[in-house]
């Protein structure tokens, strides 16, 4: 690793512990792809980037994995809520026109009862 310039050795460090900067086309390291500066590179050098490089799209790509899964799993958690809470709801809607009904057939008994003539 000695062949390896400070800038090179400080980019596949940066590579290690802050992937996350180097994820994605508009990274702010993608100067490193210049012309300019990969003319100035040795061969040493530009395959220890390109190996950090890979390292790091593999970290990019699992994160990715994960937090699709995450999501999925998170929606269906979601859903499944969504479908007890509707549940529910016509259960009780269920139940309040059960009591309704009740409470309507016996005011219905009870005024019937209270109003009919006795002598008919």
């Amino acid at each position: 690793m000695s062949e390896l310039s400070a800038g090179v050795r400080a980019l596949l460090g940066r590579m290690e512990s802050n992937p996350d900067e180097f994820y994605g086309d508009a990274s702010k390291w993608n100067f490193m792809f210049a012309a300019n500066f990969r003319d100035v590179m040795t061969e040493p050098e530009k395959g220890a980037l390109h190996e950090g490089l890979k390292n790091v799209r593999r970290k990019e790509f699992d994160e990715l994995v994960m937090r699709r899964i995450l999501r999925d799993e998170e929606n269906e958690k979601m859903e499944q809520m969504r479908s007890f809470g509707a549940a529910q709801i016509r259960a009780e809607g269920q139940k309040i026109a059960y009591d309704q009904t009740t409470t309507r057939q016996g005011l219905l008994i009870s005024h019937h009862t209270t109003t009919r003539n006795p002598f008919v």
